[in-house]
């Protein structure tokens, strides 16, 4: 699933963002407010969550999203919703410090 906006775009996870993630990862500003991302984060750590967001998305309803720059396609970010089993939802997201 992929959801546009003016100046966004909310896509599954590609291999082309993996340095990004890398990046915006190891920046301590961005990291400190996470509970699930490693600290250092590092390239297999991409790849282990292209794995988790590839399946994600092979259901019906997939709930983590890469956002994107609309122009550049340049990974920003991620956000996701997660549904507690008594219907609660919760929003989490980061963004690059720089965005």
């Amino acid at each position: 699933m992929i959801i546009t906006t003016e100046r966004l775009t909310l896509r599954p996870a590609e291999p082309k963002d993996i340095d990004g993630f890398v990046r915006h990862l190891n920046d301590w500003e961005v990291q400190q407010w996470l509970t699930q991302p490693p600290f250092p984060y590092g390239h297999k750590d991409g790849e282990a969550f292209l794995a988790i967001v590839g399946a994600n998305h092979a259901t019906s309803y997939p709930t983590i999203f890469v956002i994107a720059d609309q122009t550049t396609d340049a990974a920003l970010g991620v956000a996701s919703v997660v549904i507690d089993q008594d219907g609660t939802g919760v929003l989490g997201y980061w963004l690059g410090r720089d965005h």
